[in-house]
């Protein structure tokens, strides 16, 4: 699962991808078989006349498609249509994606209002994504006015339900106090419930505060091993994290060949300290071949991308 992550509270707001999209109900019909077994061209004719002649799920099926692309090219127009007919005949997971279409502005105007309208419709019907994206509208105030106790209540709802993005928040609310009184052994609790989920972003936050021994005992190593698997999971912050433990030797032996790995990865992600690091790599050959025209392409990108050291770098590099 894609997420839009708000850093400074990290509180997930759900966004699906093709390859993470909710699987369909089991149905006797053809076109839902096709469709779960992703035999997406040949399922396509089928669920599209099942959904002209009524078919509620595949009309949310039929929106899937062309939301992703699966048999058919991306069209968010036609995806619009169809997932509003099943959201408005009372389909809670075409809700969520109707929520996701007007919080996008994808086959129909940006529309936070609505958004909120159909997260609140799925997340009342029991869809555990938007109960989620409903938190989200809550604690941000998208399309209505901020309210933690609220958001608390629906991250609750998503996280007893198993949600791991639910689980998360629900930790973070713990942490911050925001809706509930601030409780660290609580959000401890539900971060590492959230990592046995395998959502990075728990992983991430729960892994720093094993570094800084907050609400744990400090513990570099089970850190760096939070770390690993947010890494694998592409959590671009987790990436920079774990390059930083193998610079520095924390939680595991200094090794700069898989801190100038981690670097990398993170700074070709966009992360612009990432950036940063690799022209210094670069420059001193730490961990890989000294290459001064690597080292002034990354300085000159992480001036691009804000870093203000980054230019005096590149200049006294260059000169």
């Amino acid at each position: 699962m894609k997420t839009i992550v708000l850093q400074s509270l990290r509180i997930v707001l759900v966004i699906a991808i093709a390859s993470m999209a909710c699987v369909a109900r089991a149905d006797d019909s053809m076109a839902v078989r096709l469709y779960n077994n992703e035999r997406y061209v040949e399922a396509l004719p089928l669920v599209a006349e099942a959904a002209q002649t009524g078919s509620v799920e595949c009309q949310r099926i039929l929106g899937m498609m062309y939301r992703f692309g699966e048999g058919t090219e991306v069209d968010y127009d036609k995806s619009f249509t169809w997932l509003k007919k099943a959201a408005d005949s009372g389909d809670a997971e075409a809700c969520y994606y109707l929520g996701l279409a007007f919080y996008e502005g994808q086959g129909t105007a940006a529309d936070n209002g609505e958004a909120f309208r159909y997260f609140k419709q799925g997340a009342d019907a029991g869809n555990l994504y938007a109960m989620c994206n409903l938190g989200y509208c809550y604690t941000m105030g998208i399309g209505t006015e901020i309210d933690y106790d609220k958001a608390f209540q629906y991250y609750a709802e998503a996280a007893d339900g198993g949600s791991a993005v639910g689980m998360n928040n629900l930790a973070t609310c713990y942490e911050l106090g925001q809706g509930v009184e601030k409780n660290q052994e609580l959000a401890v609790q539900w971060y590492r419930l959230s990592a046995d989920h395998h959502n990075a972003l728990a992983q991430y936050t729960l892994a720093q505060m094993y570094l800084e021994g907050r609400g744990v005992e400090k513990d570099a190593a089970t850190a760096v091993s939070l770390l690993c698997e947010a890494a694998e999971s592409d959590r671009v912050e987790a990436e920079r994290a774990l390059a930083g433990c193998y610079e520095r030797g924390e939680g595991t032996p200094v090794d700069l060949g898989m801190a100038a790995y981690w670097y990398l990865t993170a700074a070709e992600a966009g992360d612009a300290e990432s950036m940063m690091k690799m022209g210094q790599i670069y420059e001193n050959g730490q961990g890989t071949t000294r290459d001064l025209k690597r080292a002034a392409e990354w300085y000159r990108r992480a001036a691009e991308a804000g870093v203000t050291d980054a230019q005096q770098a590149l200049d006294h590099l260059t000169k």
